[in-house]
């Protein structure tokens, strides 16, 4: 409902959101269906400045970079971490950083919460090895209702 509120100020502004989010703020809804494919899955997601507490079923989102030159085996060297301490990891999505041509900066998230001491400790030891780190957070892990 967050960007659906958001709309309430008066100034002229627009959000992609749920239906239930434009009933609860009164705003007025100008598309529906507005996905370009039939399977399009739009997700929400709400941000805070810390992390929810441990549940037992969650992720941590982070990403990385390297300042340093590529060579073969920058990435698997980083992302081994994570297979010695058998941590699943369920996304890993890289986007150009738009800093260098041909420089990027990869986005995960794993199973786990980064306040789980071997969660934390995987995390510190691929920061070592990169250049750009920055957890996103912790939270519960959503799954599709039975």
């Amino acid at each position: 409902a967050a960007p659906a509120e958001a709309l309430a100020d008066e100034r002229p502004a627009a959000a992609i959101s749920t239906l239930r989010a434009a009933e609860l703020t009164g705003a007025t809804i100008l598309a529906r269906d507005i996905a370009d494919n039939i399977s399009n899955v739009t997700r929400f997601i709400a941000l805070a400045s810390y992390d929810a507490p441990p549940t037992g079923d969650d992720k941590t989102s982070f990403c990385f970079g390297f300042t340093e030159v590529d060579r073969p085996g920058l990435l698997v060297g980083a992302l081994h971490e994570l297979a010695r301490d058998t941590i699943n990891m369920v996304k890993l999505e890289s986007r150009p950083s738009r800093a260098v041509l041909g420089n990027y900066i990869f986005l995960v998230d794993i199973e786990g919460h980064r306040s789980d001491p071997r969660i934390a400790d995987v995390l510190r030891r691929i920061e070592a090895q990169t250049g750009l780190f920055k957890v996103f957070g912790s939270y519960p892990r959503w799954r599709l209702p039975p």
